[in-house]
C-alpha cells in the first residue's frame, strides 16, 4: 500500500477526506438520500481533518445552524493547528 512520505501530504490527504465526507452528506441532504452520521462527521474533524471540514461547512453551507459544529470544528482547528505547531518546533530542532 502507498501511504504519503510526508506529515504534509497526509494532512492534506487527511483534510481532503474530509472536506469530501461533509460536502457528500450535504449531497445526501439535498438530495434525500441516506446520510452520513453525524459521529462519523466529527471522527473526520478530530482525525486532523477540521480544516477540510470547516471549509466544506462554510462552502457548502452544511452544519451551519448546529452549535456544536460551528463552536466544536473551529476549536478542533486551533486545538490541532496548536500540536502541529508544538510537534514541528521539535521535529527542525533535530534537523
Amino acid at each position: 500500500m502507498l501511504l504519503p512520505e510526508t506529515p504534509a501530504a497526509m494532512l492534506l490527504i487527511i483534510n481532503m477526506c474530509a472536506f469530501i465526507l461533509y460536502a457528500w452528506d450535504k449531497f445526501c441532504a439535498i438530495t434525500h438520500r441516506r446520510r452520513i452520521p453525524e459521529k462519523r462527521l466529527w471522527l473526520a474533524a478530530m482525525y486532523f481533518g477540521a480544516f477540510g471540514a470547516l471549509l466544506a461547512m462554510l462552502l457548502c453551507r452544511h452544519k451551519t445552524r448546529h452549535k456544536n459544529f460551528m463552536l466544536g470544528v473551529p476549536a478542533l482547528l486551533i486545538f490541532q493547528a496548536a500540536v502541529l505547531a508544538w510537534l514541528s518546533d521539535g521535529l527542525f530542532e533535530r534537523i
